[in-house]
């Protein structure tokens, strides 16, 4: 449709025929209205793409089930939408430069493989029909990764998708974006520098601040300002915990001791300050391993006291396997997590590389599940572990997840506002309320 508009006859027909949300091609010659407004005075009006259905208002984009599935409704409604995404795409951009300007190699490793590997968490599992096997898709890139650093890359980094199937709230999609970085002859304490230096310039490169606002994890009430240009906190997390449980140096997890009886003291103490165990998914008492328990006692007493940029480190070795002891302190890894408003958002250690030891962390870690693990774990375990008895360097291993430092650095409270089309109910189900945006 294209036809001449100048004269007020035909300005009204078009009044009429052109909708809102139509794309139109207008030809003419810039001038100025009477009130000294740009404009321009058009010739000829082109209709380009009709819309042919009424745009929502903001109001309507209330509703969650609209804004989600179809979320070009979203961005052509709600400019800080498109502002979000913009802003996300800019954080990968200067994460890859970061680390490309620092010698690191980009690479890919597979998101489907015979075991997830990596990190405890549950896994996807699906059926390849060309070899007749089951696959999952992986929970975390590391093993692949840190096989490239024997394998002499000895700066690799990996920006890609991840997978748990596990609980969603918002905080937690099951599948997310991550980066891990391995460094060989570098340990945590470099990387605790390196990330306070990263998200410093990362923050002021995305909002020409280096503060940031976002809702605490614990009080949803209460709006966090972080301050990355102040050093960040670094908290001894056994130490820590135990002034906090008016415990004497040495008792939480005394060296040497016989898994059960640390599992029992750990159920015991978290019983006692009345800390739930239950199964998160079926909401039922479970046999919490000690793994478990720490971290229920960890996120009562420390993470509440985590609002601004805070490390916590050197972690129990029964809840760290892939990390190395700690070159003083009995008991302990050279790990540490990194807490924002009471929320994580990385985690790095300085990597075990004795493959004995290593072995033995993997056997460790099966006791405490309880569980057998699966002959495709098994296999992918002693390949890793035969990895390593090919010398790996001294290293030190990084994760970020990109979801949530979007959320950070772009005010947002909901995980489904950073990824343009998340995992939701099938269409015609009640919405998760809780899951609601903001």
């Amino acid at each position: 449709m294209t036809s001449a508009v100048c004269g007020e006859g035909l300005f009204e027909k078009y009044k009429v025929d052109l909708r809102r949300g139509d794309i139109v091609s207008v030809e003419g010659f810039p001038s100025r209205t009477t009130a000294g407004e740009l404009s321009i005075f058009g010739k000829t009006v082109t209709l380009l793409a009709p819309c042919h259905h009424q745009l929502p208002n903001w109001n309507d984009l209330r509703d969650p089930n609209l804004r989600y599935r179809q979320r070009y409704l979203d961005m052509l409604v709600t400019k800080e939408t498109n502002q979000t995404f913009i802003a996300r795409a800019k954080i990968i951009s200067f994460l890859r430069r970061y680390l490309d300007d620092r010698n690191f190699v980009e690479v890919e490793t597979p998101v489907l493989s015979p075991s997830a590997g990596g990190a405890i968490a549950k896994p996807f599992t699906t059926t390849a029909i060309a070899l007749g096997e089951q696959l999952q898709m992986r929970i975390a890139p590391e093993l692949y990764l840190k096989q490239l650093v024997v394998g002499g890359l000895e700066r690799v980094y990996e920006i890609g998708k991840c997978f748990r199937n596990e609980g969603i709230d918002l905080t937690h999609n099951p599948e997310f974006t991550t980066c891990e970085f391995y460094c060989a002859y570098s340990d945590y304490n470099q990387l605790m520098d390196l990330t306070e230096d990263l998200l410093r310039k990362m923050a002021f490169h995305i909002n020409g601040s280096y503060q940031a606002q976002m809702q605490s994890k614990v009080d949803k009430k209460t709006l966090v300002t972080v301050d990355f240009s102040q050093p960040f906190r670094r908290i001894s997390i056994v130490d820590y915990l135990e002034k906090k449980l008016g415990l004497t140096e040495g008792v939480l997890l005394p060296v040497g001791e016989p898994l059960e009886d640390t599992t029992r003291r750990l159920r015991d103490l978290c019983q006692s300050h009345g800390l739930s165990l239950l199964d998160p998914d079926e909401e039922k008492p479970t046999a919490a391993n000690a793994s478990q328990l720490f971290d229920s006692l960890v996120g009562h007493f420390i993470e509440p006291e985590c609002l601004q940029p805070t490390f916590l480190m050197d972690h129990p070795s029964l809840i760290s396997p892939l990390a190395r002891s700690h070159r003083s302190k009995a008991g302990v890894v050279e790990r540490f997590e990194l807490f924002i408003g009471c929320m994580e958002f990385c985690n790095a250690y300085t990597e075990l590389n004795d493959p004995t030891i290593q072995k033995e962390r993997f056997d460790m870690q099966e006791a405490q599940a309880g569980v057998p693990k699966s002959q495709a774990t098994r296999a992918a375990e002693e390949d890793y572990v035969n990895a390593l008895s090919y010398g790996l360097p001294p290293t030190a291993g990084w994760g970020m997840g990109i979801d949530r430092i979007t959320m950070l650095l772009t005010g947002r409270s909901n995980i489904r506002d950073v990824v343009l089309f998340p995992i939701l109910k099938t269409v015609g189900s009640e919405p998760d309320k809780e899951l609601d945006s903001d």
